[in-house]
């Protein structure tokens, strides 16, 4: 299946944003959904940007899949305001993002199937709680978006890292616990 997907969206590289939504302040963005989803894309676009610095890409056009009833203007205008006060994300790199719909581009079908994998490594299923990580393991050199961990640039977890550094099948002993 990973070649598959590799010669589908060549050159294809993963950054996750998890968040566990039980392990966060109550009060806080995870009580307000545009504040949690513009945190959110404010996260993964901070990945995005530092995996291509990793990576030596030198400019990055990003397609964020549209959510229904989200204002993602306001999303945008926020990232924009982001990257204007962030010295690691000013800088030109960036050259367009947009909010389209998942059936319009491969990569976003591929994005569908990764969340799928983080979902069924990270979610206990059924009445015995069996988590089937066998996926995202599989793909996992697509997740090592720097030299050195997978984390943060690959996989950010929220509120803290060990909420996947913890978990028996995470593969990377070098990972921040």
């Amino acid at each position: 299946m990973r070649r598959g997907i590799e010669a589908a969206v060549s050159g294809i590289k993963i950054c996750y944003v998890y968040a566990k939504k039980a392990a966060l302040q109550p009060g806080s963005y995870r009580d307000d959904k545009e504040r949690f989803y513009n945190y959110v894309a404010r996260k993964l676009l901070e990945s995005i940007v530092g995996a291509c610095r990793c990576l030596g890409v030198t400019e990055v056009h990003i397609r964020f899949g549209h959510v229904k009833h989200h204002d993602h203007g306001r999303t945008k205008t926020y990232l924009e305001s982001a990257m204007a006060k962030n010295p690691r994300l000013a800088g030109g790199l960036v050259k367009s993002m947009r909010w389209v719909s998942a059936d319009r581009y491969a990569e976003s079908q591929a994005a569908d199937l990764f969340g799928g994998f983080l979902k069924a490594a990270t979610w206990p299923a059924g009445p015995f709680g069996y988590v089937e990580a066998s996926y995202l393991l599989s793909v996992w050199h697509l997740i090592h978006n720097s030299e050195e961990c997978a984390i943060p640039l690959g996989i950010m977890s929220m509120p803290e890292y060990a909420v996947l550094t913890s978990e028996a099948w995470f593969p990377c002993a070098r990972c921040p616990k």
